[in-house]
Order: C-alpha cells, then structure tokens, then sequence
C-alpha cells in the first residue's frame, strides 16, 4: 500500500509538471505571435465601368506609402509584421485608439521605395543596432481610419477630427487626410486632374454610411493614375503553384520614352489563363499600364493589357 502510494504521488507529481510545462509553452507561443491586422482593401474604380453614385463617397487623395495600422501599442504592416520606428516617434501615438493609415514621405519619385525600405528594417535581437532614424523624422503617418471608433464612415472621420483637435491624438507624427464630398464624375475628374498635376498617385472613395470591416469591398475604391506603353516579348519565365506548367510572367524589352533608355523586365499580372497557356509569342509586342517609374526607371508595377498589332 505504501508503494503503491509513493509511486501515485510521484505520477501525480509528473503530470502536474506535464501540464505547467505544456501551459508555458503556449503562453511563450502566444506572446511570440505576429498579428494580422483585419484591413479594409479597396475595389477598383474604373470611370466607364464602375456604377456608383459619387455623392455617397468621401473623396481623399490616395498617398503612395506603407500602409499600417496602429493597434494602440504597437505599429503593423499589412503583412503583420512589427514596424521597428524609433520610440520618440511612436511615443505620442494614442493608446486606446486604433488608427489606420500610409507611412508617407512624400510624392517625388523614389520616395516609395525609401519608405518601404525603411519600414522593413528590423533591430538585432540584442537591439544595439539602431535602425535609421534620421530618416524617420521626414514620415508622417496619414490616417484615413479609425477601426475603433464607433458609426459609419463619416463618423469616424468626425471623430478623428475631434480627437485631433482635443488633443487626444496629439502626435505631430500624425494628420488625418481630408475628406470631401463631390456630386458628380465630372467634378472627380476634375479633382483626379488636379491631384496627378501635384505628383499624386490618384484618389480614394470611401462610402460615407459604411459601417467598419474587413476584406476587399466597393464601400472603398481608388482611383489610380496609370501610364500606358508598349513593349516586345523577348521570353518567358515558368509559373509556379497553380500557374505550374504555364507561363508565370513576359520577359519584355522597353524603351524608357524620357531617358531613351532600353530596359528589360516581366509582366505577369493581368495575364488571363488562356494568356498563360498561349501566350504572345517572342518578337511580338503588347501593351501595358502601370503607374510610375522606379528609382532605376522601369515601370512599377507593370499589368499585361493586351497583344497589340507589331
């Protein structure tokens, strides 16, 4: 009796210790999770295409920058990864507020690519190295949404306003984008001309009575500016996953009409399924879209649109 005593404890000993280890284990697991941010992903807005009364839609610029949302402790990217900003520009960030918005640093060309680079440094495990801060002294964060806040979209604008106003958001970090209401496509024509004469990448049409929530959705569309060119078929490269057996992309050549520049690169976006089992072939030509030049002067963002006549 007096063994079977023993080894009962001893047993009741190793499952207490069982069950401490396996708890700690998901508590480390947890608080080492990355978390994805549920984001509002705009729809296309497509002039000749899209049927939509404009004077339901608040109209803002749409900002060529990282977007992020600020979950009242920490900053993240799209992708949910931490953004590593300096402390004193992250120190006046609200703590019970949840803020979404662009890591902006401005509209001339290249900036894109500075902020993104910038946002994905990371600090050593050991934090002795410093990630640039210099830099992040040009950025402001540029808030379109206020996951937090209560009402539909125009609310939440209001509110954002106001807590700006009072104080409550009081980093200099920090500025709300405007929002305006227009009544008509030739008034957001109009104000799609004016923002491309100041180098900005287009518009953004937010529906005014939405109530908050995630995925791609029409109660947000952008309005983009995109250059159209032509260029010649030189290759292919192999797709991968689902587009295995098929063609991934176009190896193209294209001249640079401001620098008169020869450059090569892929086009494999907007490319159908058909277009992938048949492609155009090499020495052909067709034409594409995209919406600004690189720092190295290749299209950003190229989108096959269509074979066209050599």
């Amino acid at each position: 009796m007096r063994k079977f005593s023993t080894r009962f404890h001893k047993f009741f000993l190793v499952v207490i210790c069982f069950f401490i280890a396996v708890n700690n284990t998901q508590i480390f697991a947890v608080e080492n999770t990355e978390v994805t941010p549920d984001f509002l992903l705009a729809k296309v807005y497509e002039p000749n295409k899209t049927n939509i009364k404009i004077s339901d839609y608040l109209v803002s610029e749409k900002f060529d920058g990282v977007r992020a949302f600020w979950d009242g402790k920490n900053l993240w990217s799209r992708g949910g990864e931490n953004i590593s900003a300096p402390s004193w520009f992250l120190q006046d960030f609200p703590n019970n507020i949840k803020l979404d918005g662009e890591l902006w640093l401005g509209r001339n060309s290249g900036d894109f690519e500075k902020i993104s680079a910038l946002t994905r440094q990371k600090k050593d495990t050991n934090n002795s190295k410093k990630i640039n801060e210099n830099s992040w002294k040009n950025v402001k964060f540029l808030i379109f949404e206020c996951p937090s806040c209560d009402g539909d979209f125009l609310a939440r604008y209001n509110t954002l306003l106001k807590l700006k106003q009072n104080g409550k958001i009081k980093s200099t970090y920090i500025e709300i984008i405007p929002q305006i209401k227009l009544n008509s496509q030739s008034e957001l024509l109009a104000k799609f001309d004016e923002v491309k004469k100041i180098g900005g990448e287009g518009l953004m049409l937010h529906k005014a009575n939405s109530l908050y929530h995630s995925g791609r959705s029409s109660d947000l569309l952008k309005f983009k500016i995109w250059r159209e060119s032509i260029a010649e078929v030189i290759g292919y490269k192999d797709g991968k996953g689902k587009y295995n057996g098929k063609v991934g992309s176009l190896k193209v050549r294209w001249k640079n009409p401001d620098t008169n520049t020869i450059l090569e690169f892929n086009i494999g976006s907007g490319l159908s399924d058909l277009q992938r089992e048949n492609p155009p072939k090499v020495g052909e030509f067709i034409e594409f879209k995209f919406r600004e030049f690189t720092k190295t002067g290749k299209p950003r963002f190229p989108i096959f649109v269509k074979q066209v006549e050599n």
